[in-house]
């Protein structure tokens, strides 16, 4: 036995230790009295995954807690669980995408946003917020239907995906809405990026009907740049990236307006020290 990883798939053996220990406690707290005189019964499971049903009982025999821990192969013992624990794993990555698009969706954007808004301020590194907005959709889906609109936005999502760089983030925020994150990314790099995917939308068409008649779209986006400088959150730069947007809109659509913002800056304590010190000793 490994003293520190228990497969090749680098499974930490003090880890499962600590969180086997740790549900060990929440058992007992959750049974009235001692275990072998309450009537109440408690299953737990853990699932171990990268181990083999071999390595996890050799783990817990090592360890005294074999007793205590029945090991059960899914796949051979219970195949109804295995196939329930796939289903999990498959509505965990669901969860964050978007169900028309395949996009990330907006819960997913807003957090990802706040870790990337964290490390600009920390090592100044800039990072671009866009929002996207299909133009006059609402036209499309009264003149065309619904069904039309929805390819319009799936299609779009196609050419975001295949325009922006793997680091980047695409999110369906809401209707006809989209959000970028372009991390790394200042504003001439991202200006160059939103112009040749707007010019993407622009000549994308999509064929409907019997006579195969083209329909077209255009996009207009808002973005702003933020380079570490003073203090910004999520709602503060999806804020910026808006009001750029309506910039975008007010002046014609299918444009990209983009700006760079700075935060608050923390106040100098060590300039307010010297005041201090002035009005102390003053006089």
């Amino acid at each position: 036995m490994s003293d520190k990883k228990l497969s090749a798939h680098g499974v930490d053996e003090q880890e499962m230790l600590s969180e086997l220990s740790e549900l060990e406690a929440i058992v007992r707290s959750a049974i009235p009295g001692s275990a072998s005189d309450s009537e109440t019964s408690v299953a737990l499971v853990r699932l171990m995954r990268g181990l083999s049903v071999n390595e996890a009982r050799r783990f817990l025999e090592a360890h005294d807690l074999a007793d205590r821990w029945l090991c059960l192969s899914l796949s051979e013992d219970f195949p109804a669980l295995e196939r329930f624990s796939r289903l999990l794993e498959s509505l965990i990555r669901d969860r964050d995408r978007d169900y028309l698009t395949g996009l990330k969706n907006r819960r997913f954007f807003e957090n990802i946003l706040g870790r990337e808004l964290e490390l600009s301020r920390k090592f100044r590194v800039p990072v671009t917020v866009v929002i996207l907005d299909v133009d006059d959709f609402k036209q499309i889906n009264d003149t065309h239907g619904h069904s039309l609109g929805d390819r319009v936005l799936r299609d779009l999502s196609a050419i975001l995906r295949e325009e922006i760089r793997a680091t980047d983030t695409a999110a369906r925020i809401g209707g006809e809405e989209f959000a970028l994150l372009l991390s790394g990314s200042g504003m001439r790099q991202s200006e160059k990026t939103l112009e040749r995917v707007r010019e993407m939308i622009a000549r994308a068409g999509i064929s409907y009907g019997e006579g195969g008649e083209v329909i077209n779209f255009t996009a207009s986006l808002g973005a702003a740049t933020y380079r570490g400088i003073g203090q910004m959150d999520g709602d503060s730069m999806l804020e910026f990236a808006d009001k750029a947007l309506y910039r975008a809109k007010e002046k014609g659509k299918n444009r990209v307006e983009i700006s760079v913002v700075t935060g608050p800056r923390a106040k100098d304590t060590a300039v307010v020290g010297r005041e201090e010190k002035k009005f102390l000793f003053s006089g």
